[in-house]
C-alpha cells in the first residue's frame, strides 16, 4: 500500500510563517484542508491538499519506488480591489517554492527520493472564486519485504 502524504504535507505548509501569514484561519489555525470539500463555513483564502491523484511505479529489484501525486490548491475570491486574487498567487508561488527539489517531507518508513513541482496554473474561476493550484509529485523507496 502506498503512504497517504497529506499530513505530512500539511505540517510543511503549517510550518511556512510567509504562506500561513496570507491564509484566513478556520478554528483558530491556518485554512489548510486536506481532504474535499473544505468546510462550508470555511473562509479564504485557503488551501485544500487533494489526496493521492496518481500512483505509478518505478520498482527496483530491492526496492518499491512508487510516484505519488497531490494537487496543492489556493483557493480566494476575485474582489476589487484585487488584493486576495494577489494573494492566492502569491501563496501558489510560494507553495511551488516550499515543495520543489526539497526534501522536507517525511514519512515513517520511507524515503523521499525526489520532490517535483508542476505550476502553479490557473484552474478555470467559477463566479467569483480564483484557483490556483500546483502539482507535487513525490517519488519514494521503501526496502522489498
Amino acid at each position: 500500500m502506498d503512504p497517504d502524504l497529506t499530513v505530512a504535507i500539511r505540517e510543511v505548509i503549517l510550518a511556512d510563517a510567509g504562506i500561513t501569514a496570507l491564509l484566513a484561519t478556520y478554528l483558530g489555525e491556518p485554512a489548510v484542508f486536506t481532504r474535499r470539500p473544505a468546510p462550508g463555513d470555511a473562509v479564504y483564502p485557503m488551501i485544500v491538499v487533494s489526496g493521492n491523484q496518481s500512483t505509478t511505479n518505478e520498482d527496483g529489484v530491492n526496492d518499491y519506488r512508487p510516484f505519488v501525486s497531490y494537487e496543492l490548491a489556493t483557493y480566494g475570491i476575485n474582489q476589487q480591489p484585487p488584493t486576495q486574487y494577489r494573494d492566492v498567487s502569491t501563496i501558489a508561488y510560494a507553495l511551488r517554492t516550499l515543495f520543489h527539489r526539497q526534501h522536507n517531507l517525511e514519512i515513517d518508513d520511507w524515503a523521499v527520493i525526489d520532490q517535483r513541482c508542476n505550476g502553479p496554473t490557473d484552474s478555470p474561476s467559477i463566479g467569483s472564486f480564483t484557483v490556483r493550484a500546483v502539482s507535487l509529485t513525490v517519488r519514494l523507496a521503501q526496502a522489498a519485504t
